[in-house]
This record gives C-alpha cells, sequence and structure tokens, in this order.
C-alpha cells in the first residue's frame, strides 16, 4: 500500500500563476525519491500542498486518509517537511526549544519530550546543541536542527526541499550521510544530480506543474532526457 499518494492535485496562487497541473504520484514505504525540476517548475508547491501547508485541488491521501483541514492535525505528525531556508523553520530562542515544540504539541510528557529531543539531535549529530541560541547558529548548524525538530515528530514520510544547498562541500557532505541513514520514506526537492543518484533509488522530473517522467536512477544517465527538461 503506498505511504502517500497524490491524485490529479493541481494549485493555483492568488495571482493566477499554475503551479501545479495535475500531479500523479505514489511514494511507498521506506522508498527515497529525488523530485527534479527547474526553478518554478512547482516542486516546494508540491512539497507544500502535501504536508498540508497549501490547499490545492486534487487528493491527497497519507496511509490511506485523505488530507484536508479536518484530518490535517492525524496526518500531520506522519509528515515532516524541511524548508528550504531553516531560517523559515527555526523560531525559537535555543535549539531544545525549538525541537521540542512539535512534541509538546502533542501533548506528550517532559520525559518522552525530552528522549525525543535527545534522539533527534543524536541523529543530525547535534547532542551537544541543545542550550545553543538558535540565530548563533551557523546556516549548516542551522539545517541540521530544523531536519531534527521533524524527526523528533517521529514522522514516516520527509519531505526535504532542497536539503543541501548554501552548503560548503563538508556540511553537504554530512547531511548528506544524516539522510541516507534515515529509514523513513523521503520525496527530495533538489538540483543536486549527484546526490539524488548517491540517495534515491527512483527519480521524479517536474516541469511546469506536471510529472513529465517517473521511473528510477537510471533516468538520471539519460543524457537526452535531462539536456530536454534543461537539466543539464
Amino acid at each position: 500500500m503506498p505511504l502517500l499518494t497524490a491524485t490529479e492535485v493541481t494549485y493555483t496562487y492568488p495571482d493566477g500563476r499554475h503551479a501545479l497541473q495535475g500531479v500523479n504520484l505514489k511514494i511507498y514505504p521506506g522508498e527515497k525519491v529525488g523530485l527534479l525540476g527547474l526553478n518554478g517548475a512547482g516542486k516546494s508547491t508540491l512539497l507544500l500542498c502535501l504536508a498540508g501547508v497549501l490547499w490545492p485541488r486534487g487528493e491527497i491521501t497519507v496511509q490511506g486518509v485523505s488530507l484536508s483541514r479536518q484530518t490535517r492535525r492525524q496526518i500531520g505528525p506522519k509528515v515532516g517537511l524541511l524548508f528550504q531556508d531553516p531560517n523559515d523553520q527555526l523560531f525559537m530562542t535555543t535549539v531544545f526549544e525549538d525541537v521540542a515544540f512539535g512534541p509538546q504539541n502533542l501533548g506528550l510528557p517532559l520525559n518522552q519530550v525530552e528522549e525525543r529531543v535527545s534522539q533527534a539531535l543524536a541523529m543530525v549529530g547535534a547532542a551537544d546543541f541543545t542550550q545553543r541560541f538558535t540565530h548563533h547558529l551557523s546556516f549548516g548548524e542551522k539545517k541540521r536542527v530544523a531536519l531534527a525538530t521533524i524527526l523528533a515528530m517521529e514522522p514516516d514520510l520527509l519531505l526535504l526541499d532542497e536539503p543541501t544547498s548554501n552548503l560548503d562541500p563538508k556540511r553537504r557532505r554530512e547531511l548528506l550521510d544524516i539522510i541516507a541513514q534515515r529509514p523513513q520514506a523521503m520525496l527530495i526537492a533538489t538540483h543536486d544530480l549527484a546526490m539524488a543518484q548517491a540517495v534515491c533509488s527512483r527519480i521524479i522530473i517536474l516541469e511546469q506543474g506536471l510529472v513529465v517522467a517517473d521511473g528510477s536512477t537510471d533516468l538520471l544517465n539519460d543524457e537526452s532526457l535531462l539536456q530536454k527538461h534543461e537539466l543539464i
């Protein structure tokens, strides 16, 4: 059974721009999928729709439950969204407070919240960050802490928007290792073809709000396909 299914998902911004024009896809448990496309192809918009941040036409189901404003609270913890800019995700004073925010809103007791924070920060190599001020972190450190805020919710699906953008080679490699080790299903919007090749088993190409290719990472060896969609 698919973990997530999107059926004829369409989204138009208030200015009339058609960002998504009938997207159909399925993500299966444990599957790591790279979402490729030019700027403006609709990648970020699709992730926001799948996470229930934007409300498109069409249907999105998570573990067989249709996503709606009524089911958002039920489905929300199952899907974790990593924004491209961690400054859009981190808003508390300390790292502990940021990572604890989600579990606290699940109503978990303090000992469980603390355990989740500790485990999530350890997963991203930031175990000693708990009392650091978020605004004092480097961009790469913020990326890792933002990922920890999602992992603390123990989701089944991670939606990652350009997770390696603006990172130096060392931090990029570290984040790739973290992502590759996680067992959750992932949909990773990226321009980083090497990262998609290394981490993903499947590739989806989005162009002008439509899925134009969907297959194994062998698609990344199809130079004519990549050139046609201006990915190289």
